[in-house]
């Protein structure tokens, strides 16, 4: 729900104003009460610096306990916690990809191939095949690598990890070229760690 507001000028903003809640009657919004704007901006970087985001047991459990219809005990007053807890992957993106990614250079190249191999595409089609079929050949590999050069880029500088999160992001921007956002993140998902993780959990239900 949302409100519109008028601004001096004769445009106007619209705000969300109405609160959601869950059918147990949980808010989904974090609390402002007792918060200065730059406690409530802040929360997200304290809960990386506290481990939250990392190690399941560093996150505290505030507030009133009280049980679910089920007997599930769960905590008000600090957010909804998720039941299964999956790590966040906080190691760093080397030089290299910060660069390419900053200054757009692989998804320059992504497109520039495209254009030029359509041909290679052709037996592709949908979303899900080119999933599960494409893959990135050594000569597709080395073009990235002369191209990304011409920015003083070096993928001799990245380890086995990051190669590989470059792959994939490759490959999900060349899906993204034929399938737009569907298959953009059709290539992102099969291997999102936290998608892979709730997928498991419901398919033993």
């Amino acid at each position: 729900v949302q409100q519109q507001f008028q601004l001096s000028d004769g445009g106007a903003v619209r705000l969300t104003i109405a609160r959601y809640y869950t059918p147990l009657g949980r808010s989904v919004q974090k609390p402002y009460v007792n918060k200065s704007k730059h406690d409530y901006e802040a929360e997200l970087f304290n809960r990386f610096q506290d481990g939250e985001v990392v190690k399941e047991d560093s996150s505290l459990l505030i507030g009133k306990a009280y049980k679910t219809p089920k007997g599930h005990t769960v905590f008000g007053g600090g957010g909804i916690t998720p039941d299964i807890f999956v790590p966040y992957d906080t190691s760093k993106l080397p030089k290299a990809l910060l660069k390419m990614y900053y200054k757009n250079t692989l998804s320059n190249f992504v497109y520039q191939y495209y254009i030029n191999n359509k041909t290679r595409f052709a037996s592709l089609p949908s979303a899900n095949a080119f999933e599960k079929q494409f893959n990135a050949t050594e000569t597709e590999w080395q073009a990235l690598g002369n191209y990304v050069a011409k920015d003083s880029i070096l993928l001799n500088e990245i380890d086995a990890k990051s190669k590989t999160d470059l792959l994939l992001r490759m490959k999900a921007l060349m899906a993204r070229q034929l399938f737009r956002s569907e298959g953009y993140y059709e290539v992102l998902n099969s291997k999102d760690a936290i998608i892979k993780k709730a997928l498991g959990v419901l398919n033993k239900l």
